[in-house]
């Protein structure tokens, strides 16, 4: 069958408007209905714009790595949603009317997004396919796979020795990948050459230079090499280092020479920048300092790849997060989006003066979810009032005492305890 028409009708949708696939369905009287309708969406050739055909009632159905990324692209064009799904009783395209309305409303369509196969989308800067990497008989990387548009902070979130660091490495062509695919501004990281390093740059877990290297001479090094014409004065004025233009490497702080580093990494004005645990080790003042130049970098329409294992960073600083664990994606979209998962729950977390029997608190009013982490009990509670008063009842009646209490709202590392029973820093 040919999906001829099928694309022919889709193209025809305005900016920050969706259809379902049933409409699609209706429209073409396909055989099949929605179903057919959303093969056609799988197999997408360039120019269509299949981000905007829905599932019914508002949901996304493309899978993941693709649903976060048509959530992305749909809130570019002002599309809104409630909770996960689209507000489609504002932003539904009803199409018909005259002639010169529906000029009208072709003429108002945004840059083309679309599949050209069912696991590329060629608006994506990054795209990563099925990664896997191996050393000797560990398994690092399992499978990942994950999209990164043009000027998005994308974080990748997991504990020491999820395979973050692989991943990273594999896409600045570092290492070498034994299974999958990973591409950067539509080039193989191993076979893109120069092209491919002026694309990107990197800032790695543990950047180091010659102890009596100057500031300003590493600049200048560094543009030489990469064949740029830089400006140095501005760089050190833009990332706080005019005063240190002279200093010696050796006497800098780890806060200045982190700043060197992102210095460094953006002295040729690359598309891609990959900060691999950027802030890792710095004392909390320099860490906000950096999060003010990932700020600039951000308004600056920079693709940043981030790792970390800092919940607060990834919260903060990270248009999307994927969660990774074991060498495995298990988790991807906006951190609002990760949230929702605890959506109308609120986290308790207790330390007993005796370690509670195992689901004994399971019962208590609101409770959903217990869990004993590193000798502290985590309830998950959609009435924490309740909770609480229940919670010191049960503790008078089994002669146990209450020794410390703390309520939060939901976050990502509630999310990465329900998927893997264990704290983000284990």
């Amino acid at each position: 069958m040919s999906w001829a028409p099928v694309y022919q009708w889709v193209r025809r949708i305005p900016r920050g408007r969706v259809v379902t696939y049933g409409q699609v369905a209706r429209a073409l009287r396909l055989p099949g209905g929605g179903r057919t309708a959303g093969r056609a969406m799988a197999a997408c050739p360039p120019g269509v714009p299949w981000h905007r055909v829905i599932g019914a009632g508002g949901h996304l159905r493309t899978p993941e790595p693709h649903r976060s990324f048509q959530r992305q692209l749909l809130t570019k064009e002002g599309v809104e949603f409630v909770g996960l799904r689209v507000d489609i009783a504002r932003f539904a395209w009803k199409p018909g009317g005259s002639p010169a309305a529906q000029k009208a409303a072709k003429s108002r369509r945004p840059r083309r997004v679309f599949y050209k196969s069912k696991t590329t989308v060629s608006d994506a800067i990054v795209q990563v396919r099925d990664l896997v990497k191996r050393y000797g008989d560990v398994e690092a990387l399992r499978g990942v796979s994950f999209d990164i548009a043009e000027g998005e902070v994308f974080g990748l979130l997991g504990p020491n020795g999820a395979g973050k660091t692989s991943t990273i490495e594999i896409l600045e062509g570092m290492r070498t990948a034994d299974g999958g695919s990973a591409r950067v501004a539509g080039l193989d990281p191993q076979t893109g050459g120069a092209a491919f390093k002026r694309q990107v740059g990197a800032v790695l877990q543990s950047t180091s230079l010659p102890d009596k290297m100057k500031v300003g001479e590493s600049l200048e090094l560094f543009a030489k090499l990469y064949g740029a014409r830089t400006d140095t004065d501005r760089l050190l004025q833009r990332f706080g280092l005019e005063e240190k233009r002279d200093a010696f490497y050796a006497k800098l702080s780890g806060g200045q020479k982190q700043r060197l580093a992102l210095a460094l990494a953006l002295v040729h004005e690359p598309r891609v920048v990959f900060l691999d645990e950027p802030t890792a080790g710095l004392d909390p003042q320099v860490r906000r300092e950096i999060y003010d130049i990932f700020d600039e970098m951000r308004r600056g329409k920079k693709t940043i790849l981030l790792t970390t294992h800092y919940i607060e960073e990834a919260e903060r600083l990270c248009d999307r997060v994927a969660i990774i664990d074991h060498g495995k994606v298990i988790a991807l979209g906006t951190p609002r989006d990760l949230k929702q998962r605890s959506a109308g729950t609120t986290r308790i977390e207790v330390t007993l003066a005796k370690p509670p029997v195992d689901g004994e608190l399971r019962s208590l009013d609101g409770v959903t979810d217990t869990r004993t982490l590193d000798g502290r009990t985590v309830l998950h509670s959609t009435r924490p009032p309740q909770t609480i008063v229940a919670l010191v009842k049960h503790l008078e009646s089994s002669q146990n005492e209450l020794q410390s209490l703390e309520i939060a709202a939901p976050s990502l590392e509630d999310v990465f305890i329900e998927l893997t029973g264990r704290r983000l820093r284990e």
